[in-house]
C-alpha cells in the first residue's frame, strides 16, 4: 500500500451485485471516444510545428483540467441496454424498458421536485438511476457525485449529490431527467454518474491584494513553453485504480 493510499469499497448489495455485474471502475476506463479521436491543434495533427499556422488553434485536448475531470473518481455505469421511448398519450412522457429481472431505473415522485427548476431541453419527468453498491470511504472522506464530467453528448442529466459515504449504510440513487424527444438505448455500460471522493475540511476564505509582480510571474510562466505548461510546471498526477 502506498504512502496516504486511500482505499474506497464497494460492498455487494444484491445478488446482481455479488453474481453479475462488476463493481463500477475509475473514469480513466470511460473516456469516451470522441476524446480519444481527437487531435492536440484544430488542423487535424498533434505536432506543434505542423499545428502553429494562424489558421489553427490548440484544442481542448491540451487543457490538462479538462481530462482530469473527465478521468477523476470512479464511473457508474448502465448495468443492462435501457430503452426509451416517448409516449404521446402520456403527454410524450418517456416510457423506461429493460429485460434484466432487477430494477436498473425507477421513476420519481413529481411531488419531490417542488420548485427544483427542470434542466433546459429536458423531460420534467424525474427518474432515478439504482447502483448494486454500498458505498464506503475512508473516515473524513465523503462521495462528490454528479453527472459524468464534460459528457453533455449524453441523453440525459444525472443530478449532483454529496454523500458523506463514511458513514451512509445503503447504496445510492442517482435522480436524472431524459433530454426532450430522445428515444432510442441506452447501452450497457453507459456512464451515468461520476463520483470523486473528497476529503471534508473546515475552510475559510481570505482576500488578497493585486501585486504586480506576482502577475508579471503568473503570465509568463505559462509562456515559457509553447504547449503543456501547466502540466509541465504545475500538474500533479490523480490515481484512481
Amino acid at each position: 500500500m502506498k504512502k496516504n493510499e486511500k482505499k474506497i469499497i464497494f460492498k455487494e448489495s444484491s445478488k446482481v451485485s455479488k453474481y453479475i455485474v462488476d463493481i463500477p471502475k475509475p473514469a480513466t476506463n470511460s473516456v469516451p471516444r470522441w476524446y480519444k479521436e481527437q487531435k492536440l491543434f484544430s488542423s487535424g495533427t498533434n505536432d506543434y510545428m505542423k499545428g502553429k499556422s494562424a489558421r489553427s488553434e490548440g484544442t481542448y485536448k491540451l487543457c490538462v483540467p479538462f481530462v482530469d475531470a473527465v478521468t477523476a473518481g470512479y464511473m457508474f455505469t448502465t448495468t443492462a441496454d435501457i430503452v426509451v421511448t416517448n409516449v404521446a398519450e402520456n403527454g410524450y412522457t418517456p416510457f423506461i424498458e429493460w429485460q434484466i429481472d432487477w430494477t436498473p431505473v425507477d421513476l420519481q415522485k413529481d411531488l419531490s421536485l417542488g420548485n427544483f427548476p427542470i434542466p433546459e431541453n429536458h423531460n420534467p419527468t424525474p427518474f432515478r438511476w439504482h447502483s448494486e453498491w454500498q458505498v464506503i470511504t475512508p473516515k473524513g472522506y465523503s462521495l462528490w457525485i454528479t453527472h459524468p464530467a464534460n459528457r453533455y453528448d449524453l441523453p440525459f442529466t444525472t443530478l449532483t449529490g454529496f454523500v458523506d459515504t463514511d458513514v451512509h449504510p445503503n447504496k445510492i440513487l442517482f435522480p436524472f431527467f431524459i433530454k426532450d424527444g430522445f428515444e432510442g438505448v441506452i447501452p450497457e455500460g453507459t456512464p451515468i454518474a461520476q463520483a470523486i471522493p473528497i476529503k471534508r475540511d473546515y475552510w475559510i476564505s481570505e482576500r488578497q491584494s493585486f501585486d504586480l509582480d506576482s502577475e508579471f510571474y503568473n503570465k509568463n510562466i505559462m509562456k515559457i513553453n509553447f504547449v503543456r505548461s501547466y502540466k509541465n510546471k504545475f500538474w500533479s498526477k490523480k490515481e484512481y485504480r
